[in-house]
């Protein structure tokens, strides 16, 4: 795919009630390679690190991480001399990084129904700058993207009994803060800060053979857009979203090893900024987005059935789903080009009634000893409901499987798979369809002690046979295909 090293270590340090880890890793790696050219503009540079600590003792324990996380990739703008619709002839680099900040906490209260109170918070500041390449002047910032966020959890788990029944659950109170804002020369959303509350109440009752889950939760919701001046897309103006959610589920046991269960729910979601205020290109998607002000929140109302086995020599799951959700929000393709430059296909929000329904699953088998067969597949089909009957929504992944076998002995393993989908033929207004494919994978790896220590290497390759496919959610799917064979080689050592 392409050529480049990627190197990394973790370490966790135990100093009696105290416990520290570290984290670092970093990759870079060259244009792709794709079985019919090279994609030019598609390098990447990154990093990621880490560092927390711990603390225990008999009352409570409390802790505090911070992450930080680069990369510089680029987004190719053509492809053997053809431009990608929505592309920058020169390219496009993007710049991002974010910092987190993780504190959590727990005092052990020792008081009935309550085992304790649990209190979590996270900082997340995230920054994206896009870079037009080939210009005369050299690289333009296109848009600027700063986002910070910080949430916070407040939990009381609880434990009782009723009736003869063991009851867990917990109550607890969610908020949430965000600041968005967006500068450079073609900004395509406005600035807009959100603050979000919510209540929620978890349950779970236990028989010997029956598993119940129960839940419920509030939510509210404020969108504050910081530029309301009047604009093409309609009234900018604050937006205020609540409403109730709620789950239940069953888990039976049918016999030892096999269990059967049945969900059922009301999810509730509001749009997001950039879902409501929108008005611009956004470059690393190579699409101009225009949103909608006056979206309502989604209501969705889903039902799943799943048998789940865990036997000595077998392990499996199926899935069956069916969401139907109101006011559905999606981004539909609009078959023309952006009024500001004539070369971004244009992408609306809209809303509309909507139906998915789908199945996965999976299967791994022990067919002889150290031999496992492993069986999965996934499929989902979604349906928007209009006037105009019912008509495909867009961007709705095909009938998705693979087949593989792994033989993993004491000092080496093997590995064979084929991975497939189906063409996607059942597409939205003005998206175009796929053709299926199917790949080959292989691994091979030596395992070894050296010094006290184990040691892995481990050979991979992806799509051995250097297929040309094209995944049907990718927005350049008509120009260029997905990245061809792909070589890696780790060394890994434990400590």
């Amino acid at each position: 795919v392409n050529r480049g090293i990627t190197g990394g270590f973790a370490a966790t340090i135990p100093a009696g009630t105290l416990a520290l880890r570290a984290e670092l890793s970093g990759r870079t790696a060259g244009n792709t390679q794709t079985p019919l050219g090279v994609l030019p503009t598609s390098q990447l540079d990154g990093y990621n690190g880490g560092f927390g600590a711990s603390w225990a003792g008999e009352r409570g324990f409390v802790g505090a991480a911070v992450r930080d996380y680069g990369i510089r990739y680029g987004v190719p703008g053509t492809f053997n001399g053809e431009v990608i619709p929505g592309g920058h002839e020169g390219g496009v680099e993007i710049e991002l990084r974010r910092t987190a900040l993780r504190m959590e906490g727990a005092l052990f209260t020792g008081v009935a129904p309550f085992r304790s109170v649990k209190v979590d918070g996270n900082f997340v500041r995230f920054d994206q700058d896009e870079f037009e390449l080939g210009g005369p002047s050299g690289p333009v910032v296109g848009t600027e993207y700063r986002q910070y966020t910080g949430t916070g959890n407040l939990i009381a788990p609880h434990e009782h009994e009723a009736g003869g029944l063991l009851v867990e659950g917990a109550l607890g109170l969610w908020i949430l803060g965000k600041d968005f804002s967006t500068a450079g020369s073609n900004t395509g959303s406005r600035p807009a800060r959100q603050l979000a509350l919510a209540g929620f109440i978890f349950e779970e009752l236990n028989w010997p053979a029956l598993h119940l889950e129960v839940g419920a939760r509030y939510d509210w919701t404020r969108i504050d857009p910081l530029d309301t001046r009047p604009g093409t897309i309609g009234d900018v103006r604050t937006r205020d979203f609540g409403a109730v959610s709620a789950s239940a589920a069953a888990l039976y046991q049918m016999a030892p090893g096999w269990t059967a269960g049945v969900g059922l729910s009301r999810a509730f979601r509001t749009p997001s900024i950039e879902e409501l205020f929108s008005n611009g290109p956004h470059l690393a998607n190579y699409s101009f987005d225009i949103g909608n002000p006056d979206l309502g929140a989604e209501y969705g109302f889903g039902t799943d059935l799943f048998v789940r086995s865990s036997l000595p020599r077998i392990n499996g799951e199926l899935s069956v789903f069916r969401n139907a959700i109101r006011d559905y929000i999606y981004n539909a393709p609009t078959g023309g080009l952006d009024p500001r430059f004539g070369r971004f296909p244009v992408y609306q929000a809209e809303q509309s009634d909507a139906v998915l329904t789908g199945f996965e699953g999976r299967v791994q088998w022990e067919a002889l000893q150290a031999l496992v067969l492993d069986l999965s597949a996934s499929y989902v089909r979604g349906t928007r409901r209009g006037d105009d009957g019912d008509v495909p929504l867009p961007m709705i992944p095909p009938l998705h499987g693979s087949v593989g076998a792994r033989y993993d002995a004491t000092s080496y393993f093997l590995g064979l798979s084929l991975e497939g989908a189906a063409q996607q033929s059942r597409t939205g207004e003005f998206e175009s369809r796929s053709a299926g494919y199917s790949l080959l994978h292989s691994a091979g790896g030596i395992r070894w002690t050296a010094w006290g220590r184990l040691n892995t290497l481990t050979l991979q390759a992806n799509n051995v046979l250097d297929t040309a496919w094209r995944d049907h959610l990718s927005r350049i799917k008509e120009v260029a295909p997905q990245p061809g064979r792909n070589l890696q080689l780790l060394y890994r050592v434990g400590f």
